[in-house]
């Protein structure tokens, strides 16, 4: 019987997992010519290009209001605003910009990215989006930074594209660019 090293034997299981993952995601159609309405999930017939990440940058932001308040809801007084500004990196030089989510505390993104998503997606394509950023989101913080990493990406597709993300996300032929809006009763503006 031959031995391999334990070494071996994890990088053989991790290359056989990826296959068998990559193949239970439709990865031979996602290639396919068929319509926007046939995909099984979003990047799904996008033409690939080779756009590889090379780094993921979160700075986190915030604005302190002089005055009283920015805005209060009902009991509640806001007087500081925070975002995490998420910037995705390619060989390229496209830029992905995009947000992830504020209510999550951008420096604990930000630390969060740094330790864990950037090692992660250092060297991969973003067209690999669908399999790079579905479910990773484990816990609270974590939702939001992969949130913003993920949108960064579908920014970097829109650029290399030619084309608005809305447009690539959407399943209809002639997607419309109108946005319905909600308005909320309980918001008191300064």
């Amino acid at each position: 019987m031959d031995t391999i090293s334990r070494r071996t034997f994890i990088e053989n299981a991790s290359i056989l997992s990826a296959t068998s993952l990559l193949q239970g995601m439709g990865w031979s159609r996602m290639h396919s010519s068929g319509s926007a309405a046939d995909r099984s999930h979003p990047a799904e017939g996008l033409e690939r290009e080779d756009i590889v990440i090379t780094d993921i940058k979160v700075t986190p932001l915030s604005y302190k209001h002089d005055g009283e308040y920015l805005w209060r809801c009902g009991g509640l007084y806001v007087w500081k605003s925070d975002a995490a500004l998420v910037e995705v990196f390619t060989n390229k030089g496209i830029v992905g910009i995009a947000e992830g989510s504020p209510y999550r505390g951008p420096d604990k993104l930000k630390i969060y990215t740094d330790k864990y998503i950037t090692p992660i997606l250092k060297g991969a394509n973003v067209f690999d989006v669908d399999f790079l950023t579905n479910n990773q989101g484990h816990n609270f913080v974590a939702q939001g930074a992969w949130a913003g990493v993920n949108n960064a990406i579908w920014d970097i597709i829109g650029k290399a594209k030619g084309k608005p993300v809305y447009q690539l996300l959407s399943n209809e032929s002639n997607p419309s660019n109108q946005v319905k809006i909600y308005a909320s009763g309980g918001v008191s503006h300064a």
